[in-house]
C-alpha cells in the first residue's frame, strides 16, 4: 500500500510539473515601452506595470523611443504626445510607416486634450488607445490588457 501511495503521488507530481511547464510555454511576458519626458511619470508607470508582471523599458524622448523599439521589440508602447524633439505623434507616425513596427499597439498618454478630442485625433496620428493624465492605475491595466490581447 505504501508503494502504491508513492506511485500515485509521483504520478500526480509529474502531472503538475507537466501542467506548469505547459503554462510557462503559453505564458509570455509582455514588454511595454514607456515614453515620457517626465522622469516621475516614467518611474511611476514602470513600477505600476512591473508590480503586475510586465517587463518595462523606458525612454525620455522620441529619438530614444525609436532606438528602444529596435532594441527590445515591445508588445505595446505607452507614448506621451508632448515631448521635446520628436513628439509622440511623430514617433507614432514613423512606427506606423515601418512594416516591422506598424502593428505595435500605441497607447497615448496626454494631459493636454480632452477625451472627445483624443478619441478623434488619436487614430489619425497612429494611436489606437489613449489615457488622459492623471490616469487611474486600474484604467492603465485595462487599456494595456485590451491593447495586448490578440484578436
Amino acid at each position: 500500500m505504501l508503494a502504491e501511495l508513492s506511485s500515485d503521488a509521483a504520478e500526480e507530481a509529474c502531472y503538475d510539473s507537466d501542467r506548469l511547464q505547459e503554462l510557462f510555454k503559453t505564458s509570455k511576458i509582455v514588454i511595454v515601452l514607456i515614453v515620457d519626458d517626465e522622469e516621475q511619470i516614467l518611474q511611476l508607470v514602470a513600477s505600476l506595470l512591473e508590480a503586475k508582471g510586465y517587463e518595462t523599458v523606458t525612454a525620455s524622448h522620441g529619438e530614444e523611443a525609436l532606438r528602444r523599439v529596435e532594441e527590445h521589440r515591445p508588445d505595446a508602447i505607452l507614448l506621451d504626445i508632448m515631448m521635446p524633439g520628436l513628439d509622440g505623434a511623430t514617433v507614432a507616425q514613423q512606427l506606423r510607416e515601418s512594416p516591422d513596427t506598424a502593428d505595435i499597439p500605441i497607447i497615448f498618454l496626454t494631459g493636454l486634450v480632452d477625451a472627445d478630442e483624443m478619441s478623434t485625433r488619436g487614430p489619425k496620428i497612429g494611436g489606437q488607445y489613449f489615457l488622459a493624465k492623471p490616469f487611474d492605475a486600474e484604467r492603465l491595466y485595462q487599456v494595456l490588457e485590451l491593447a495586448t490581447t490578440p484578436r
